[in-house]
This record gives C-alpha cells, structure tokens and sequence, in this order.
C-alpha cells in the first residue's frame, strides 16, 4: 500500500535464478518491461515501477480486486 494515497498495488515477482539458464527468458523479461513501461490505456494493467535486489526481480503493477482471471474463465 502507498502510504500517501492509501492506495494498493500488486507485486509480480521474478526469480532470478531461473532466468540465468535462459538467455530467452532473460530477452523475454526485458521485452515485457519495454512494453509495460510504455503502455497506457484504462483496459490495461498499467506498470508502476520495477525493482531488483540480489534473487528476485519485482514490477509493481495495479491491483485489481477478484483474483486470478484464470480462475473466472
């Protein structure tokens, strides 16, 4: 939660050890950062920051209430 607007996000988090065998899954990963960083559309999640430490790789993105769309379809 932001502190200054109360407001929530949601963390997707990457593991870094699983990428370092994958040259594709490093080139995918940064695609996917380009492409968040540069969209802004209401009907899209829209990408707040992207933060890294030494294991993990974590995008705060919107958090929206109902839980996994998987589940619903």
């Amino acid at each position: 939660m932001n502190k200054e607007d109360q407001k929530l996000y949601a963390v997707k988090v990457f593991e870094k050890v699983k990428m370092r065998n994958s040259e594709i899954d490093r080139k995918a990963l940064l695609k996917e950062i380009s492409i968040m960083r540069k969209l802004n559309h209401n009907g899209v999640i829209k990408m707040h920051e992207v933060f890294e430490d030494e294991t993990n790789i974590y995008f705060v993105l919107d958090y929206l209430e109902g839980g996994e769309l998987y589940n619903h379809i």
